[in-house]
C-alpha cells in the first residue's frame, strides 16, 4: 500500500496530518535536578490536595493567572521598572510578587501529576502547559526588573533575554531530539525561579539600593579603578550572562550528539534501525526524514543551528528597539512606558514564536516564522529609530495588535486540537477517547 496522505486544512492553524501526529504524541521530559528531587514530596502533597474534578489544564491556567496578578501589581507600582518618587513600593508588593511566583511554580509542577491522577493526560495538556510557560517568561523577567529598580534601561531586556534564550534552546532541543531538557545538568528552571524569588525577598528587606552597593568599599584598603564596579547587581548580570552562555554550549552539544551518526543516543533522530554502512562507504552527517520517520520536520544539525539563531534575532531586536526608545523625549517615554512596552512586544513575539515551535514539534511539521508578529515589531523599531511618528503611541498600538492576534492563535489551536481529540480543554465531563 502507498503512503497514507492527509489533506491540509484551509484557514486553520494545524493541518489534518499535524492533528493526527499530535494525537499520537508522547512527551519525554529531561532529568530532574537535585532541587527538583527535594521539592517532589511537597509537590506530591500539593497535588493530592487538589479535587479530582479539577482539570489539569485548569491547574495550569490558575498558576499562570497567579503570575499575571503579581505582574499587574508591579506594573502599577513600577510602570517604567523604577519606583514612584524615588521611594520603594510597599512591602506587601514584594510578598505578593514572591507568592505569585511560588504559586505559579507549584501549579506548573503539579498539573502533570493531576493529569495522571485523573486519567486526563493528553497532548493538549502538554501544549497548554508549555505555552503558558513561554508566556510566563516575560512576566517573571519584568517582575524581577521592577523589584531591582532597574529603570528604563537595557537591563530589563537583559534579564528577559537570559530567560528567553534558555527556554528557546530547550524547546529547539526537544524539536530535534524528542526530549525536553529543563536543566543543563546541574541548574535548571526550578533553581532559576527560586533565585528570582530570592531577589524579591532581599529587595524587600534591604531595599533596591542594596543591589548598587559597592562591595569592595567594605574592604579595609582602597581598590582604585574597581571602586563601584563590584556590586550585587553587576554580579547578577554577570552570573546570568555566564549561565546563558553555558546553557547555549550544553544544548548545542546535545543536539550535535543527537546527530552523531557514529554513536546516536537512543530515541534521537539518528537512532535509525538501518544496517551500518559498509567499510569505506561514506556516512550521511544527518539522517533523512524517511530513515527516522520523524514526520515532516526539517531536521539536521545545520537546521538546528538555524533554529537556535532565531532567539538571537529576538535578543537583537529587544536591545536595538530599547535603545531607540531611550533616545526619544524622556517625558513622552515615561508617560507611554516606552521601554516596558517594547519589552512586552518582544515578549509576546517570543511566546508566539515559541508556541509555533512547540506545535510544530508535536505535529511533526516544519517551524514557520510568525510574520504577523515579526513584521509589526520590525516596523515599530524602524519607525522609532528613523521617523519617530508618534513612536511610543505606535508601539503601544503594536502591543494591542500582538496580544489580540496571539490570543486568537492560542484559542484557535486549542479548539482545533481539542476538537480532533474529542475532549474539552477545561472540563472533565467531556474527557473521552484518551486512554
Amino acid at each position: 500500500m502507498g503512503e497514507l496522505k492527509f489533506p491540509t486544512k484551509v484557514n486553520t492553524k494545524v493541518s489534518t496530518r499535524g492533528l493526527v501526529s499530535i494525537s499520537k504524541h508522547k512527551y519525554i521530559g529531561g532529568e530532574y535536578t537535585r532541587l527538583d528531587l527535594w521539592m517532589t514530596p511537597f509537590w506530591n502533597w500539593a497535588a493530592g490536595c487538589l479535587p479530582l474534578w479539577l482539570h489539569p489544564n485548569a491547574v495550569t491556567l490558575l498558576g499562570t493567572l497567579g503570575l499575571v496578578v503579581g505582574h499587574c501589581v508591579w506594573w502599577f507600582f513600577s510602570p517604567n521598572f523604577d519606583s514612584y518618587a524615588d521611594s520603594p513600593p510597599p512591602y506587601w508588593v514584594y510578598l505578593v510578587s514572591t507568592f505569585s511566583m511560588f504559586w505559579s511554580q507549584t501549579m506548573d509542577a503539579i498539573d502533570g501529576k493531576q493529569a495522571r491522577r485523573t486519567g486526563a493526560s493528553s497532548p493538549l495538556g502538554q501544549l497548554f502547559d508549555h505555552g503558558c510557560d513561554a508566556f510566563s517568561v516575560t512576566l517573571m523577567a519584568q517582575m524581577l526588573a521592577s523589584a531591582l529598580d532597574l529603570g528604563p534601561t537595557w537591563m530589563p531586556g537583559h534579564f528577559f533575554c537570559a530567560s528567553a534564550v534558555m527556554f528557546w534552546m530547550s524547546t529547539v532541543v526537544e524539536y530535534h531530539t524528542g526530549t525536553l531538557p529543563t536543566n543543563d545538568g546541574s541548574l535548571g528552571v526550578t533553581e532559576a525561579q527560586f533565585v528570582v524569588m530570592g531577589h524579591q525577598i532581599v529587595t524587600m528587606v534591604w531595599g533596591p539600593s542594596f543591589w548598587r552597593r559597592d562591595l569592595l568599599a567594605l574592604l579595609p584598603f582602597p581598590v582604585g579603578l574597581l571602586g563601584g564596579v563590584v556590586t550585587p547587581l553587576n554580579i547578577s548580570l554577570l552570573v546570568t550572562t555566564g549561565q546563558m552562555i553555558k546553557f547555549l554550549v550544553v544544548m548545542t552539544l546535545r543536539i550535535r550528539e543527537a546527530y552523531d551518526t557514529d554513536n546516536p543516543p537512543s530515541g534521537s533522530p539518528c537512532d535509525c534501525k538501518t544496517p551500518p554502512a559498509a567499510e569505506g562507504e561514506a556516512k550521511s552527517p544527518t539522517p533523512t526524514l524517511e530513515e527516522t520517520m520523524w514526520g515532516h520536520k526539517t531536521l539536521g544539525f545545520g537546521r538546528a543551528l538555524f533554529h537556535l539563531s532565531w532567539v538571537g534575532w529576538m535578543t537583537a531586536l529587544m536591545f536595538l528597539w530599547t535603545e531607540a526608545v531611550r533616545g526619544l523625549d524622556g517625558d513622552v517615554g515615561r508617560v507611554w512606558m516606552g521601554v516596558r512596552v517594547v519589552n512586552s512586544n518582544v515578549g509576546v513575539l517570543f511566546a508566539w514564536q515559541t508556541s509555533k515551535l512547540i506545535v510544530s514539534h508535536m505535529a511533526e511539521e516544519p517551524v514557520p516564522f510568525v510574520l504577523k508578529a515579526w513584521i509589526p515589531c520590525v516596523v515599530g523599531y524602524v519607525n522609532t529609530l528613523y521617523f519617530n511618528i508618534y513612536s511610543c503611541q505606535f508601539n503601544a498600538a503594536i502591543l494591542v495588535w500582538m496580544v489580540f492576534w496571539y490570543s486568537k492563535y492560542v484559542m484557535t489551536v486549542v479548539t482545533e486540537i481539542a476538537g480532533h481529540l474529542d475532549i474539552h480543554c477545561f472540563s472533565m465531563e467531556y474527557l473521552r477517547k484518551i486512554s
